[in-house]
């Protein structure tokens, strides 16, 4: 089964109703992401923990934490603490998003990360959250390790992700393929993959953004009204219809796994929107027959 989920990167005061949502439809996990804006959340574990305490089925994640200004002990710390009261549904997805030295010093009184510092904190959180007792909670846990994830915009990510046996989000919204390269990505991670202590097989999803509206026309209107963006959507139209070219895009890349959301420009659109497009995907029916009429050789459901 290839899964479906969400990664909202709305305003967080609607949280409670798309994490209620997504639970019911048969979404298989709910992400926040980190954003320093005056509308969206800096703060992902936050976050995580509301959508874990709404939720009971769906794993919560981060898409993802920006490591470049944060020490991986409070990451970690913070990870443990989630682990306790949500064992089994923790998601540690890991951005590497460049960020400014005065944003840093904010934050950790450090400047920003480099490179080399960046995969250092990679690795240090995975261990600390591994392999660490003296982490807070740590003795608290009731699971074996989240599931940690490097999310990007690049073949450099992708590689990085292989090479530390990492999951990997590509994130096509930011960074959009054309077609004919959509596989790329997913081969440069897989060839460079290595097992890790974290993920012993690769596993690749990507993340796009949508609307849903009676027609094509109005849907790329709702989307551009809310979002101000100039580029089209990576689905629009109706339910059917962008359920088809979810599968697509999803196909198109190889992917595991794609991560949605619906803009528009109210919340009810919105969740009516992401409920239809569970609907159309049959995302609650996991003994559904595979849809490879749409996706080839995947079949989507909630698993």
């Amino acid at each position: 089964m290839m899964h479906v989920s969400i990664l909202d990167i709305h305003p967080p005061i609607y949280l409670p109703d798309v994490v209620e949502l997504a639970e019911e439809s048969g979404y298989h996990r709910y992400w926040v992401t980190e954003h320093h804006s005056p509308m969206q959340s800096a703060s992902p574990t936050l976050a995580m923990a509301l959508a874990g305490g709404i939720s009971e089925r769906l794993r919560i994640g981060v898409g993802g934490v920006l490591l470049r200004l944060h020490q991986p002990l409070r990451v970690a710390g913070d990870i443990a603490l989630l682990r306790t009261f949500y064992p089994g549904r923790v998601d540690v997805g890991i951005a590497g998003a460049l960020a400014s030295d005065a944003r840093a010093r904010a934050l950790s009184g450090e400047p920003a990360a480099g490179d080399a510092t960046f995969q250092a904190r990679i690795e240090e959180l995975i261990r600390l959250s591994t392999a660490d007792a003296a982490v807070p909670c740590s003795a608290l846990v009731r699971d074996e390790a989240p599931q940690f994830w490097l999310c990007g915009t690049s073949s450099a990510s992708a590689a990085l992700a292989g090479n530390l046996g990492l999951r990997y989000a590509y994130h096509h919204h930011l960074k959009p393929l054309a077609p004919e390269r959509r596989a790329d990505i997913g081969a440069v991670y897989r060839d460079a993959f290595r097992p890790s202590a974290v993920t012993t097989a690769p596993y690749f999803a990507i993340a796009a953004y949508g609307a849903v509206a009676s027609t094509a026309p109005r849907a790329v209107e709702e989307w551009r009204g809310v979002s101000g963006a100039t580029e089209s959507p990576s689905f629009a139209g109706d339910s059917s219809s962008a359920a088809d070219q979810i599968c697509q895009l999803a196909g198109g890349y190889g992917a595991d796994e794609i991560f949605i959301d619906c803009f528009s420009s109210s919340l009810a659109v919105r969740l009516e929107g992401l409920r239809a497009i569970a609907d159309a995907l049959r995302l609650s029916e996991p003994h559904a027959q595979p849809l490879t009429e749409r996706v080839g050789t995947h079949s989507l459901g909630a698993g």
